[in-house]
């Protein structure tokens, strides 16, 4: 079987690797005896790893990208300027007329999926908050993918996925995104968040969403790492505009300043602590910035991660980690590692409190160095409950499962 699985497979984010293989580990585990066939599919056309998305020049980061000529550059140019004068549906509109008319976006975008999609057996939007229009525009993607999916007679799952940001039904993005999820050879729709919402406001009823685990909580056995805990607490990365991006309230003039709170009370409580990310280079950055400020050893911040194994086994070597990055979180939680997250986005919120344990994400006044450095104390003297967390890994077994035979029965 032939598995076309979407991510954003090539950002430097480690969640979204850790989604795929996860998502592969869990196909050989409902199907040992099926020969699979796993394609990674970004979903901005990247074939190699970068920070960038779009780009509208010749860049080796993307597939089928090309230089635009100057009738192309002209469009582009009328277009940008009617789009940052626009307000509204008119905004909306040209933001259309730009993805449709840019060589590099829609274009570009086709001729990539379909060379991916050719002869696949299945679809499956692997994970991550993907629902999203607002922040982050992935719904022209999605929408892409599937009417091509559909075009090939290829069925299409999203596994897991999270919604992120508006949800305001009269934008006209978020009808594209609409469109995208009730297509008909969308078979099965899961979300890792925000179950209620999709149904309500993108779903009407024509299709259920229904709401799992993020394949990741399978982490430790995909990659056979286990908890080998030594006395230092982890103190997890954020990019330094984290806050401020998604109108967040901190306690504290900066973050720099809640960083400097929180390491203090960990060393004032005798806690060793060491820095750690998930992967993008401005959370790194941030972290030499950090310590440059405080005055501390550059030691304290481990090297950047850039596999998903070595992510797993450095949180499988803290006796706890206190994190701002969903996916850090969910590897702690796969392995059994106490974690306490500092909410930045509410599907950290939302995972927190689907596992029961909704005290455990740290937001607005409740997010200062006391609360969270005693929400690690206390998650390190409960462990999450065993039966809770097996039914609720189940939830995205699953699902892959109904994949599998959404994939096979075509």
């Amino acid at each position: 079987m032939k598995i076309v699985l979407i991510s954003l497979c090539m950002s430097h984010n480690l969640g979204e690797h850790l989604v795929i293989k996860c998502s592969e580990y869990l196909f050989k585990q409902v199907a040992p005896e099926e020969q699979f066939q796993f394609i990674e599919c970004d979903l901005y056309g990247r074939v190699q790893r970068t920070a960038k998305f779009y780009t509208a020049v010749q860049n080796n980061a993307f597939g089928c990208s090309r230089n635009p000529s100057r009738l192309d550059k002209m469009i582009r140019r009328v277009v940008q300027k009617g789009k940052r004068m626009a307000r509204g549906t008119a905004r909306d509109l040209f933001a259309r007329l730009e993805w449709n008319t840019d060589p590099n976006y829609a274009p570009r975008l086709r001729s990539y999926y379909r060379n991916i999609l050719r002869s696949a057996d299945l679809v499956v939007f692997a994970g991550g908050g993907i629902i999203e229009y607002s922040y982050n525009s992935y719904q022209d993607a999605i929408e892409l993918i599937v009417r091509e999916s559909r075009r090939a007679g290829i069925p299409v799952v999203f596994c897991a996925v999270g919604l992120v940001g508006e949800c305001d039904p009269k934008s006209y993005r978020f009808k594209t995104m609409q469109r995208a999820l009730l297509s008909d050879n969308v078979k099965l729709i899961t979300v890792r968040d925000h179950v209620d919402l999709i149904n309500t406001h993108y779903l009407h009823g024509i299709k259920t969403a229904h709401l799992v685990a993020d394949t990741a909580v399978w982490a430790s056995e995909a990659f056979g790492i286990t908890a080998k805990p030594h006395p230092v607490i982890g103190v997890g990365l954020v990019r330094e505009n984290a806050f401020e991006s998604y109108n967040r309230p901190i306690p504290y003039a900066n973050l720099v300043e809640m960083y400097r709170a929180m390491l203090s009370e960990l060393a004032a409580r005798g806690y060793h602590w060491r820095l750690f990310g998930n992967g993008f280079e401005n959370d790194q950055e941030f972290g030499e910035k950090l310590l440059n400020q405080l005055g501390l050893d550059s030691s304290l911040l481990l090297p950047r991660i850039t596999e998903c194994s070595d992510l797993l086994e450095t949180i499988a070597g803290f006796q706890g980690i206190i994190t701002f990055r969903l996916h850090s979180c969910i590897s702690a939680y796969s392995m059994g590692v106490p974690a306490v997250v500092i909410s930045w986005n509410d599907k950290v919120d939302d995972f927190m409190k689907t596992i029961g344990f909704p005290e455990r994400a740290m937001s607005g006044h409740r997010a200062n160095a006391k609360e969270i450095v005693d929400q690690m104390e206390l998650a390190m003297s409960q462990p999450y409950g065993v039966e809770a967390r097996s039914a609720y890994r189940k939830t995205i077994k699953d699902t892959v499962s109904e994949a599998y035979r959404i994939g096979g029965s075509v």
